[in-house]
C-alpha cells in the first residue's frame, strides 16, 4: 500500500481548509452585499456607540455630537479603510459602513463591516467609489478559438 509523504497530506488539508475558509466567505458576502440596506437597528446601534465613543474620547457629553452621515460602502479590503502600520489585510473587496459624526466643526469618522460595532479611524481612507457590487454578474468573453497553423 503506497504512503503519502507527510507534507502533501498536511498540504492538503491546508487547502482543503482554505477552500471551506473561501466558501464560508463567499456565502457571508453573498448575504451582505453594498448597496443592500443596513438593518435600522444595526444602523441605530452603531451610530450609538460611535457617538458615546467620540463623546468619552473627547471628554464631552453626547448630546455635543452631531450624526453627520450613516453609509453602506465598499471598503478596499478588510482593513475597512482603516489600516494600521505594520498589519496585513486580506485584499477583497469588503461591504461595511461609514459613520460620520461631527463636533465643533472637526469631523470623526467610524468604518465598520457588516455586523459589529464600527471603529474609531483616526487616519481614514475613502471607501471604493463607483465599486461593482459583490451580487454584480461577471461577465466572461467567449474564449477565441485561433485556427491551427501549418508548421513551419
Amino acid at each position: 500500500m503506497n504512503k503519502l509523504p507527510r507534507q502533501l497530506v498536511s498540504l492538503g488539508a491546508v487547502s482543503l481548509f482554505g477552500m471551506a475558509s473561501l466558501v464560508a466567505f463567499a456565502q457571508q458576502a453573498d448575504q451582505a452585499t453594498p448597496g443592500a440596506p443596513t438593518s435600522p437597528q444595526l444602523a441605530s446601534e452603531s451610530v450609538q456607540f460611535a457617538v458615546a465613543d467620540i463623546a468619552r474620547r473627547l471628554g464631552v457629553d453626547q448630546s455635543a455630537i452631531t450624526a453627520l452621515s450613516v453609509e453602506d460602502v465598499t471598503w478596499s479590503d478588510s482593513s475597512l479603510g482603516c489600516p494600521e502600520p505594520g498589519m496585513a489585510y486580506m485584499q477583497v473587496l469588503t461591504p461595511g459602513q461609514l459613520i460620520k459624526l461631527g463636533f465643533e466643526g472637526q469631523v470623526h469618522e467610524y468604518h465598520g463591516g457588516r455586523s459589529g460595532m464600527p471603529r474609531y479611524c483616526e487616519r481614514p481612507e475613502p471607501p471604493v467609489s463607483d465599486s461593482p457590487r459583490l451580487d454584480s454578474p461577471i461577465l466572461i468573453p467567449e474564449p477565441v478559438v485561433l485556427p491551427p497553423q501549418p508548421p513551419k
